[in-house]
């Protein structure tokens, strides 16, 4: 009996492991499209209203439910756009790879300090890339997250049966 319960554990716990890297592969996916329709609306604050970086970042992120353009408007008051977002990205809970964290960097580099129409034109760049590693993410999600949930039981399965 107490062999059985121990099986069903190793197996539950596997089984989650599987499902939670399933999980991240659509949270990544969900973030970056988060991320584009809050960069659609930074363009709208930028191209039709008079209001600073910091103010368009924290109206965005209020809107769109993104802590991490709250905490980047939060952070220009002591720092410079660029580092700002360094240190919002590092210290944000929001599910991106490293690839994305430094597209993300690069198109700070040029808010704030360019002209309106090229701030725009970062935007529509930095968007048209942020589509296709979204695209790609959720490509791999449909590739692998299946392939975790499964693996991660089927792994359960194979241990729990070696040990009994």
């Amino acid at each position: 009996m107490i062999k059985f319960f121990g099986a069903v554990l190793i197996i539950l716990s596997f089984g989650i492991w599987g499902v939670s890297k399933s999980e991240k592969l659509k949270k990544r996916c969900d973030s970056l499209l988060l991320i584009i329709s809050s960069l659609n609306l930074l363009e709208n604050e930028i191209a039709f209203s008079e209001k600073d970086i910091a103010s368009a970042l924290l109206s965005v992120g209020n809107m769109e439910n993104l802590p991490l353009f709250v905490t980047v408007s939060e952070n220009l008051k002591n720092s410079s756009v660029s580092e700002a977002f360094s240190l919002a990205l590092k210290n944000s809970d929001i599910c991106l790879s490293k690839s994305d964290r430094e597209l993300i960097f690069e198109f700070s580099k040029s808010l704030g300090s360019l002209g309106k129409e090229l701030q725009i034109g970062s935007i529509h760049h930095t968007k048209e890339l942020l589509t296709s590693a979204r695209v790609s993410a959720c490509e791999e999600y449909g590739k692998y997250g299946r392939l975790y949930r499964s693996m991660g039981i089927l792994l359960g399965f194979l241990v729990a049966i070696i040990l009994i």
